[in-house]
């Protein structure tokens, strides 16, 4: 419901259905789903400029993540980081993150991620230069 108002251009509306629904996923005790609902979250907040609420529910994502050993949540983690902080302007820790979620990828072979490593990378590779 909280895409569908964030498609429609309804913000106010958006935030809350995304925080009722991660506070319903909490109460399952599922983490596999609240990782998830975590996810849109931040990826809202990020799209929305709330970058200090999107690290919020990223720094959660990771807490589960790594307890859990969910490693695709974790690349998942690391590619939304990596969105926050090409937000932020942070191009280094931005191309850690992606280099996080690129070794990943190859380690779990969670390929349907490649594309969205592509477009980071290419990304990143307009916003300027590594710095050495």
């Amino acid at each position: 419901m909280g895409r569908a108002c964030q498609l429609l251009d309804d913000p106010d509306t958006a935030i809350i259905h995304l925080g009722q629904s991660v506070d319903f996923l909490r109460k399952l005790n599922a983490p596999e789903f609240l990782v998830r609902g975590l996810l849109a979250r931040a990826s809202f907040c990020r799209e929305q400029g709330q970058f200090e609420s999107a690290r919020r529910d990223l720094d959660e994502v990771l807490e589960i993540a790594e307890r859990c050993g969910m490693r695709l949540f974790l690349t998942d983690y690391h590619l939304e980081s990596c969105r926050l902080l090409l937000a932020e302007n942070d191009l280094p820790s931005a191309r850690d993150h992606l280099a996080q979620a690129t070794k990943l990828v190859a380690a779990t072979g969670y390929h349907r991620r490649d594309q969205e490593v592509l477009e980071l990378e290419k990304l990143l590779a307009a916003a300027g230069p590594v710095d050495d």
